[in-house]
């Protein structure tokens, strides 16, 4: 690291390109002596330029450590050594939002950012003016950049007014100091804390991890585009800090919207404030990191060091990113270089274990380029499965019913990850007992998950596939072989009791309480449905298996199953063997169940083998429905498409059929 070579840097001339105290502060307190040099460049970079936010941040950084570098220049004196320059931006809902210009704009920033998440983008720019010649002739640059995650708690218009009065909010991206009065609005951060500050302290202190060598005598300097690992330092919240150089893609939540940002007025208005380090007195040394924050191409996982799996995995599927040169031929699993080797699973952790390496971002969901097909057979995507029955089965249906709700929406938003869940014990006092397996070498062990869960969203933000904005659906899965024919919606959960067991709030941008609640409901409606057409036998061991998330359905599931089932089996006969399925959200109350806008059925066993034509067997008993999920015509309106004409949509959606890569991946493949 970088820490270890700071009194060579100080025998070297060493500018700080940038005005701000909170940087000045945090490198001084790594023991770096420099010069300050403030650039001259206006951040004025128009924002339609790039296609994401952190791009952006980078250029920006560059531009002013290649001002300043001019400046030096022309100064007289020997030129520096290094120039470190730095810009902070925040990102939310697709837009920059840079420093404030006045009150008025501060607010609109704070209410926009009110009870939701938001992204913070460093950008940094290394030059080094007595090295070699870049390729462009100038000065030798290297970026980067670094991103981390803010979740504010709700704000009220007065707590805003009297957060503006204080003055804090001018002179700062997204009209709010984190080390300042605004760490009462933070209800949680997701990856390095000083780059929310202004600089990503972990990620250049890290340099020499990545190929940047800093001798005393010749100030030698190699910088490779590697991936900065994760490791223990200065930090806060959820993860270890997480950042890319030059030319690998930078941490990119989301592209940017082309509209005018908030940022559009000028002036800002410069202020102090306190240092990070004041802030509590633990911090001096950093806090114990367990969790990183893992950016690729196609999706994003939080990966636990404890149990060296995924905690969960975050994408964003359309049709778009379905398509494309992708193959499953050029791609081969790797373990994760940016973590430590502590604290990640390994390839020889799976030999001989017995379980599938499982992709929870499925590779078949990627195919846009090679890089994004690649970029999902790293272990950090990788959790152990069971094989026969289940990855190669019936979860693999289960992810091709999710990628063929992509193709009839707008896209949807995905996330999956392992739960480990408890069962009874059996004893006279109720208590509850945690069981499974672990694969890999002692102390390094990987974790085997008992169940899986998927949460999805399907985007609708054109209004063409109904009324709603978006439909929301959870399930949870047992790791074990599934009877192919038990109904998906068997599998079906409330959100509240599947995010008090997974530990995490999903989507929390869209599911407020109300619509939460409106949710569960119709979650609790579709898995009655669901178990209500299993055998006795089976809808006890379902309930049973679950019972650490839903205990009430656990102890009811004999005498409230028999009565559902017996009722389904009435309506059927009245019906001539069809369920006309009727929608289980309430009206008015902003969300609906995915359940009651698309048929939550199955595509048929091995479909990629058949090519999920009509007339195969679909996953729920005595339904008879041939293909994936397609968007009902109107909600109660008589059931949707039939079976024929739904596998038809389907087909047309699949482009006819299954390619290779998807069969060899979903299915065929122990490795899927």
């Amino acid at each position: 690291m970088i820490l270890a070579h700071v009194a060579a840097l100080n025998a070297k001339r060493v500018v700080l390109a940038s005005a701000s105290p909170r940087r000045r502060e945090l490198l001084g307190n790594l023991g770096l002596t420099f010069e300050v040099v403030v650039s001259s460049f206006e951040e004025t970079l128009p924002h339609e330029r790039f296609d994401h936010a952190a791009d952006y941040a980078v250029e920006t950084a560059r531009h002013k450590a290649l001002d300043v570098a001019a400046l030096c220049a022309a100064d007289g004196r020997p030129p520096p050594d290094l120039i470190i320059s730095a810009d902070t931006i925040v990102e939310h809902g697709g837009y920059i939002l840079e420093k404030p210009d006045d009150a008025d704009h501060a607010r609109r920033v704070l209410a926009s950012l009110s009870g939701s998440s938001h992204h913070v983008h460093t950008g940094v720019a290394l030059v080094l003016p007595r090295a070699p010649a870049g390729p462009d002739g100038g000065p030798l640059c290297r970026t980067f950049s670094e991103t981390t995650n803010v979740l504010f708690s709700d704000l009220p218009p007065q707590l805003i007014d009297a957060y503006i009065a204080t003055g804090e909010p001018f002179g700062k991206a997204g009209s709010y100091g984190i080390q300042g009065a605004a760490a009462a609005f933070v209800r949680g951060v997701e990856g390095c804390y000083f780059n929310v500050v202004g600089f990503p302290l972990h990620a250049f202190s890290a340099q020499r991890s990545s190929g940047l060598v800093i001798s005393a005598g010749s100030m030698d300097f190699r910088l490779k585009n590697l991936a900065l690992g994760f490791a223990v330092g200065a930090g806060i919240g959820a993860g270890g800090c997480y950042a890319y150089l030059s030319r690998l893609p930078a941490a990119q939540p989301s592209t940017l919207a082309r509209a005018p940002s908030l940022d559009a007025l000028p002036g800002p208005k410069p202020s102090d404030e306190a240092s990070v380090f004041r802030m509590h007195s633990a911090f001096k040394y950093g806090v114990p990191q367990g969790e990183a924050l893992r950016f690729y191409e196609g999706y994003v996982a939080s990966v636990d060091g404890r149990t060296r799996n995924p905690k969960w995995v975050l994408e964003h599927v359309t049709k778009d990113s379905l398509r494309g040169d992708g193959t499953r031929d050029s791609s081969s699993f790797f373990e994760d270089p940016g973590l430590e080797p502590a604290l990640r699973a390994k390839l020889d952790d799976y030999a001989g274990s017995g379980y599938d390496r499982g992709h929870l971002a499925p590779a078949a969901n990627h195919r846009a380029s090679q890089k994004a097909m690649n970029d999902t057979f790293s272990l950090s995507n990788i959790s152990p499965q069971v094989g026969p029955g289940f990855n190669r089965d019936y979860w693999a249906r289960f992810e091709k019913f999710v990628k063929d709700a992509a193709k009839v929406s707008d896209g949807v938003f995905i996330v999956t990850g392992p739960l480990w869940l408890p069962q009874p014990d059996g004893r006279s006092g109720g208590g509850w007992e945690m069981r499974h397996p672990m694969i890999g070498k002692p102390p390094q062990l990987v974790a085997v998950p008992t169940h899986f869960y998927k949460v999805v969203l399907a985007d609708n933000p054109s209004g063409k596939h109904g009324g709603h904005a978006a439909a929301v659906g959870a399930w949870v899965m047992p790791n074990a072989p599934i009877d192919p024919a038990t109904p998906l919606t068997a599998f079906t959960v409330p959100l509240d009791a599947l995010e008090s067991v997974a530990g995490a709030r999903f989507f929390p941008g869209f599911v407020n309480a109300r619509r939460r609640a409106a949710l569960d409901d119709a979650a609790l409606g579709w898995q009655a449905e669901g178990r209500a057409a299993l055998r006795v036998l089976d809808r006890l061991s379902l309930a049973q298996d679950q019972a650490a998330i839903l205990p009430r359905q656990a102890a009811e599931a004999e005498a409230g199953g028999q009565q559902q089932q017996q009722q389904l089996q009435q309506q059927q006969q009245q019906q001539g063997g069809a369920v006309q399925r009727q929608p289980k959200t309430v009206d008015g109350q902003g969300a609906v169940h995915l359940c009651d806008i698309v048929s939550c059925s199955l595509p048929p066993e091995k479909w990629w083998e058949a090519g999920g034509g009509a007339g195969q067997r679909g996953g729920g008993r005595g339904r008879g429905r041939g293909g994936g999920p397609a968007w009902q015509g109107s909600r109660g309106g008589g059931g949707g498409r039939g079976a024929a004409q739904e596998a038809a949509v389907v087909a047309a959606a699949d482009g006819g059929g299954v390619d290779a890569g998807e069969q060899a991946g979903s299915a065929a493949s122990a490795d899927s």
